[in-house]
């Protein structure tokens, strides 16, 4: 057996038959219980059927390309057989990851061996002190490049719970309608029918607006902003003084040149930011990315609001309303049991669910509305989501919807391809949001506004 370092790549056909099985076993040295599992990703990294992520409550895939042999609190033994596994898989991680509040930095170690026909060949050590946050661990991976299978020890760590990592991957709902149909269960294969048009490449027509659930009314555009908008005076240095005195002074001058350029009225407005805090988002708390994405847009309240609140919801699966943001209160924008709180409101994308409760909030609203909701991906109810925009055109409220640190936004990368949406709903990519330019994202918000006001 070779002992080889952290980090070591390799063909695998260098060390293993391809037309055999290859066991891994992953064993964790310490007082920690762990969780295991097998996981095949498709095209562009991402989960397109569950059934192929495997762990205590699934242990063999559909033709058994993948396998877990044994399990317990401390190790497991896993089993893949890539002659027979499906051709849409491109890569296969072998997980690890810590349960409860522990993390990858309290094992004594990790080991890692990979045989075949009982032979190992391959053996590698991960120590717990070379981690510090990470819970869950690729220790393994098997990947598809340049028509070579190969594989890595790379130890590859996240900073959320196992769960949390087919988030991340975009599994937080079966994609089995984008697999090949010999691939798909029976059931499904004998029922399947031609897909209906993709909601992105089909945009719905005004004759065809989802109707409000119960109302018998169809969605119109009653709600213009021209109806309620209260023009006021603009801020002048006091505006500067109070962005400096919460320390967001750097912030000022691109935020009111942005406004300058499109000519920009101040009228009274509410102002609320949505947060993803599902488990792939576990990082960007970490690092500080969530309490700089609220310091770039409390300008956006400070401004417009009156009373210079900012309303702040975070969503999962479940959501829940965060009391409002002042420039004094800003600091408490990310609560101290934030990792508790990603926990309670599980690892999924439940856009809709958090959607309808910022509707309801400001229904009545007297003032326009401009909401910002911010995710990493992993967005896949874009039908329900299209039914919720559709439901609040008639209403004052603008969406802004931003992509930080992430991929697979789904519709809210669409809205512009639906005219009547595309009116009240915009999106922009920031791949880094710490190093995406504040000058770019403030003068996304003021055209935003600027086509909205005059819509």
């Amino acid at each position: 057996m070779e002992w080889i370092a952290r980090g070591f790549r390799s063909k695998i056909e260098k060390y293993f038959s391809l037309q055999e099985p290859i066991t891994v076993r992953l064993e964790a040295k310490g007082d920690e219980d762990c969780a295991f599992a097998l996981l095949a990703l498709g095209a562009g990294n991402v989960v397109v059927d569950e059934r192929y992520w495997l762990s205590s409550k699934r242990l063999a895939s559909p033709e058994g390309s993948l396998r877990i042999l044994e399990y317990s609190a401390q190790a497991a033994t896993l089993q893949i057989d890539l002659s027979k596994l499906p051709p849409h898989f491109p890569r296969v991680l072998c997980i690890v990851a810590v349960e409860g509040l522990g993390s990858m930095s309290q094992l004594q170690n990790l080991q890692i061996e990979a045989a075949q026909g009982g032979t190992a060949k391959l053996a590698a050590v991960y120590n717990g002190p070379d981690f510090v946050l990470e819970k869950t661990l690729i220790g393994l991976e098997f990947y598809l490049k340049d028509k070579v299978w190969r594989m890595a020890f790379l130890g590859q760590g996240f900073s959320f719970p196992l769960t949390g990592l087919l988030s991340h991957f975009g599994g937080t709902k079966s994609r089995q309608a984008d697999l090949p149909e010999e691939f798909l269960p029976a059931e499904q294969r004998a029922s399947k029918v031609a897909p209906a048009p993709a909601p992105q490449t089909q945009p719905i027509a005004p004759s065809q607006e989802p109707q409000s659930e119960g109302s018998g009314r169809k969605k119109g555009r009653s709600g213009s902003i021209k109806d309620c908008t209260t023009t006021v005076p603009p801020l002048g240095d006091e505006f500067s003084q109070a962005l400096a005195g919460a320390g967001l002074s750097d912030l000022s001058y691109p935020f009111r040149e942005a406004l300058r350029q499109y000519s920009l009225p101040r009228f009274m407005a509410q102002v609320a930011l949505v947060v993803d805090a599902s488990g792939s988002m576990f990082n960007n708390f970490a690092d500080g990315t969530v309490m700089e994405l609220a310091n770039r847009v409390m300008p956006l309240a400070a401004y417009y609001d009156p009373q210079q609140s900012l309303d702040l919801w975070y969503f999962g699966g479940q959501c829940r309303r965060r009391p409002p943001l002042k420039l004094e209160t800003l600091a408490n924008a990310v609560p101290r049991d934030w990792e508790q709180m990603i926990v309670e409101l599980g690892f999924e994308n439940n856009e809709p669910l958090v959607m309808r409760q910022v509707i309801e909030k400001y229904r009545q609203s007297q003032v326009p509305i401009i909401v910002v909701l911010a995710s990493d991906g992993g967005v896949t109810r874009n039908e329900e989501i299209l039914e919720v925009l559709y439901d609040s055109l008639d209403m004052p409220l603008l969406w802004l919807f931003l992509g930080i640190n992430g991929t697979g936004f789904g519709v809210l990368e669409e809205v512009s391809t639906y005219p009547e949406i595309s009116e009240r709903a915009y999106f922009l990519e920031l791949p880094n949001l710490k190093s995406f330019p504040i000058a770019k994202l403030y003068d996304f918000m003021a055209k935003s506004i600027a086509q909205w006001m005059v819509s």
